[in-house]
């Protein structure tokens, strides 16, 4: 005999997960006695335009090239949307100070499908881009050095043949309801 078995994908990426991991090339110095102290934020921008803060990284004493550790492990379905191309993420990048309230070393924001192509190149960094006046100032380029993303499928099992050949049971969209027998008992 054989068993036929039949799934449905109920809600894809919904249970994706991803981390990842950035670093930084040509920043701009920041400190009058050395170089600069980066670390960044990763936020959500929300559908009301309100910021949510997801992560924010350790910081990276006196250096211009940074390489961050691996974010959080992050649902793909709390950091974007189901538009792959709609920049929902934004990365805020700051120079910390001891002293001093921290500088801005610029942002960018990003989506998926932009996050992807990204990974692993070498040569499409984002660019830290702050907007003063009217002027645009960059403070350097950030790159994906790794995303690492586990895919989980989400199904339910619909039917299979098995269930339909038996007299005592029913296949209701994966779910099994098994008829119990009634027994009769002789006095």
């Amino acid at each position: 005999g054989s068993v036929t078995v039949t799934f449905e994908d109920l809600s894809p990426n919904t249970k994706d997960q991803v981390r990842i991991s950035f670093k930084g090339l040509k920043m701009k110095k920041m400190d009058t006695f050395g170089s600069a102290d980066p670390y960044y934020k990763l936020l959500r921008i929300l559908p009301n335009g309100e910021k949510k803060l997801l992560h924010t990284s350790t910081i990276k004493k006196n250096t211009l090239e940074p390489v961050w550790e691996q974010s959080p492990v992050f649902r793909l379905s709390d950091l974007f949307t189901a538009d792959h191309d709609q920049q929902c993420m934004e990365f805020q990048c700051f120079d910390h100070d001891m002293l001093m309230s921290d500088d801005s070393m610029g942002y960018f924001r990003f989506s998926l499908n932009e996050l992807n192509a990204a990974k692993g190149s070498t040569t499409k960094p984002f660019l830290l881009k702050k907007d003063k006046n009217k002027d645009v100032t960059f403070y350097g380029e950030i790159y994906v050095a790794d995303m690492s993303l586990v895919q989980f499928p989400s199904f339910c099992l619909l039917y299979t043949s098995d269930a339909a050949d038996e007299e005592d049971s029913v296949d209701l969209g994966g779910r099994r309801i098994i008829k119990k027998k009634r027994r009769h008992r002789r006095r």
